[in-house]
């Protein structure tokens, strides 16, 4: 019986820790998670800008070679996380039917993390331009 649960407790000690290993860190250093097929988690460090959710993102989806013209949308602003315990996550989305998310069509954006507001990967990494200048 003792094997029988020290198995089961190293297996899920495996699991965590392949889990985390899983984990990206961005050129802006948030840690970037994929959730499922279509969707993607940044979990925000303390001070993070809402750009810098846009530049991990941006980042994440063109090193895994997807088109920089591939539009990506929020599905949910700033919360609770997903695949981590955080209270400061965003998770975007490549598509916004499956997700269950209305596209933003307003032509005024004043909030860049709304529901539905989408960019391309372009667009979305163009945020880490003054972090790869130098600048802050």
């Amino acid at each position: 019986m003792i094997k029988k649960i020290l198995k089961v407790v190293i297996l899920t000690l495996a699991v965590t820790v392949a889990s985390q290993s899983a984990a990206f860190l961005s050129v802006n250093n948030q840690t970037v998670n994929q959730v499922n097929a279509n969707e993607i988690e940044v979990l925000g460090k303390p001070g993070i800008r809402k750009k810098d959710f846009w530049c991990a993102v941006g980042d994440y989806l063109s090193r895994n070679k997807v088109s920089w013209r591939t539009k990506v949308y929020v599905k949910s602003g700033i919360g609770q996380g997903i695949t981590a315990s955080s209270n400061n996550a965003v998770v975007f989305t490549l598509n916004p039917k499956v997700s269950g998310v209305e596209i933003y069509t307003k032509n005024l954006v004043t909030d860049i993390l709304a529901v539905g507001y989408g960019r391309s990967v372009t667009g979305a990494f163009d945020e880490c331009r003054f972090l790869l200048l130098g600048f802050f």
